[in-house]
């Protein structure tokens, strides 16, 4: 699939075929207890050399992923790598770990983060996990179906906020 006109900019679904072969789960249990009910699980695509994620893949459900996620050829010309993170929404902290932390990248001017990613134990992403989008190659588009928001009093402890996650 490419999504530059001129065909430049590549863009692929990256196979589900082997889940464990293509992502990486990033834990959202403490000792065996599910802390999110409704059921949040996270997955770090594992990439090809050369290829790049615009964000985390996130689903309902604990089983691996059964969808694809978009990945881009790494380019210069079209991508950026973010400028810093603002971390967005921490789980509280009920005494063990892990404690995920979701991050949103900080484009450089004139580029666009078109997805978040979430780590453990409040460690920002590296600046290479992700790229930005050059802004004149992004269509408007509406969020998919929420698929998850924080259980009541389950809010960060930080801003006190409720966090929800969208396909």
């Amino acid at each position: 699939m490419t999504c530059d006109p001129t065909g430049d900019l590549v863009v692929s679904e990256y196979s589900t075929t082997e889940p464990s072969a293509y992502f990486s789960l990033i834990p959202t249990t403490r000792d065996g207890a599910i802390i999110s009910e409704p059921a949040l699980s996270i997955w770090k695509p594992r990439l090809p050399p050369g290829w790049v994620a615009l964000g985390d893949f996130a689903q309902d459900h604990f089983d691996a992923p059964r969808s694809g996620v978009l990945i881009v050829k790494d380019d210069p010309t079209y991508l950026a790598r973010p400028l810093d993170y603002e971390k967005i929404w921490t789980d509280p902290d009920y005494g063990s770990a892990p404690i995920v932390t979701f991050w949103r990248p900080i484009p450089p001017k004139g580029y666009l983060a078109l997805g978040c990613v979430a780590e453990i134990n409040g460690v920002k992403p590296s600046l290479d996990r992700v790229r930005c989008v050059r802004m004149d190659l992004v269509r408007p588009g509406r969020a998919g179906a929420r698929i998850w928001t924080n259980p009541p009093g389950y809010y960060d402890p930080d801003t006190a906020r409720p966090a929800s996650v969208w396909m």
